[in-house]
């Protein structure tokens, strides 16, 4: 079973799972399935296919313009050749004609082929659940992405549609080679094309197997039938047998070391992003802690002074909170600092900053408000906490709180201690007038 984003497998799984080939059709999907759960495994897969659709949208182009030059420059002229009836070394001379028409049907198919594989990569940059950004080294956050379905079926997409563009253009390539058997016996040009898909396409085992396999098919059925001289088809099938085992090897093992490095990549992200987690969020009640608060204070204090805002500083403290631990244990105490957090959360609005500052202590910074709004927020928060029943170990639990509120001053060397400490007398203000009250500093 999968365990959580960032989690690490026991020793003896791990190693399973690292000792798997890397050619094997799940190789490198086998070896993160027990560390990374099938979202994340489906936003490395799509992560994959961008490097197939920018690389892609780099060589079509390339070649498709040379072989339009190879179309002028050579099936026109072979076949004004053939039809002329030249003698002479130049090609197309002393040929049937069939035979460069038949090219130039083959180099019109490639054309074809890299233009639909043009038009395709440019339509589909744009649709991707997750846009391209050559400087994203690891996927994105859970959070800004889609589900596992949409990524999936992105990717399946991608695959079916870039594989057939391999198939179409490397097969029509075969049937070049074929051609080149009643010329020169040449198979450099079919066997450098194979070398150069499974370089260029990241297509993961087998499917590259298909990818490949199905024009050296056709390749060897053409081979087999028109080339008459037996020493130089033994070459060409020994040859190009060893280039399509190269090339499936090539295209394997890139595959699984750039799944590997995306892979590697977002666990390192889901552990960063959980140590930010513990160094920015109280663990008992998941608020924000001191250090991220400051954080998002300051930012604001930025803020006011460019627009000329408003903000205020409210002090939470929960009365007699200590009678509660030494009555009823500190278990009750740490679920009335949950349960107040809850009630905290829900009531603050979401332009608003929460944080549990230490202790039974809590600050608010209420931004974009003016003094009515703030008293109606803090005593809206000081009635649901008073109104909240927490339930422990079959008790009921009440509890009360008491509210400072200070206005944020931009213009002080140090906003936060000034208005920490404003609103700091006032909750004391509170608490010494019978507690759960609100009191202002100004």
């Amino acid at each position: 079973m999968p365990t959580a984003p960032g989690s690490t497998d026991p020793p003896d799984a791990g190693a399973s799972s690292r000792r798997r080939l890397p050619l094997t059709p799940r190789g490198a999907h086998a070896q993160y399935a027990g560390r990374l759960d099938a979202h994340d495994l489906a936003v490395v897969r799509l992560r994959l296919d961008q490097i197939t659709i920018r690389r892609m949208q780099r060589y079509l182009p390339v070649l498709a313009a040379l072989h339009l030059l190879m179309l002028l420059l050579i099936d026109v002229p072979s076949i004004q050749r053939a039809r002329s009836g030249v003698e002479g070394a130049a090609l197309g001379a002393g040929e049937p004609v069939w035979l460069p028409v038949n090219y130039l049907l083959l180099r019109l198919a490639m054309l074809g082929c890299w233009a639909v594989g043009i038009v395709y990569v440019h339509r589909v940059e744009h649709r991707l659940p997750i846009p391209i950004d050559p400087g994203d080294i690891a996927p994105a956050d859970r959070a800004t992405v889609p589900d596992r379905a949409t990524l999936l079926a992105a990717s399946r997409a991608n695959e079916v549609v870039l594989s057939l563009i391999g198939v179409a253009g490397v097969g029509a390539l075969a049937g070049v080679a074929v051609l080149d058997q009643l010329r020169s016996g040449d198979i450099l040009t079919f066997t450098l094309a194979m070398l150069i898909v499974s370089v260029v396409l990241l297509i993961r085992p087998p499917v590259n197997l298909i990818v490949l396999a199905v024009p050296f098919g056709v390749f060897l059925v053409g081979l087999v039938a028109l080339q008459d001289d037996t020493a130089l088809l033994t070459a060409n099938l020994a040859n190009s047998g060893v280039m399509l085992v190269t090339a499936v090897l090539i295209s394997s093992l890139l595959y699984n070391a750039q799944f590997r490095q995306y892979a590697d990549a977002l666990l390192l992200e889901r552990a960063n992003h959980r140590l930010d987690q513990l160094s920015l969020h109280d663990q008992l009640t998941g608020l924000p802690n001191r250090r991220r608060f400051t954080l998002v204070f300051e930012h604001e204090v930025e803020r006011i002074r460019r627009e000329h805002g408003r903000a205020f500083l409210v002090i939470a403290d929960l009365d007699r909170f200590k009678a509660i631990n030494d009555r009823d244990g500190h278990p009750a105490g740490d679920a009335v600092l949950r349960q107040v957090s809850a009630v905290l959360r829900g009531g603050v609005r979401a332009t608003d900053a929460l944080a549990r500052w230490g202790g039974e202590e809590f600050l608010l910074l209420l931004v974009d408000a003016d003094p009515p709004t703030a008293m109606e927020i803090t005593h809206r928060l000081r009635t649901d906490i008073e109104a909240a029943v927490i339930h422990h170990e079959g008790n009921e639990l009440r509890v009360t709180a008491s509210f400072g509120i200070a206005e944020v001053d931009a213009s002080q060397p140090d906003p936060l201690a000034q208005a920490y400490s404003r609103a700091d007398r006032a909750m004391y203000a509170a608490k010494q007038a019978g507690s759960n009250q609100v009191v202002t500093a100004w």
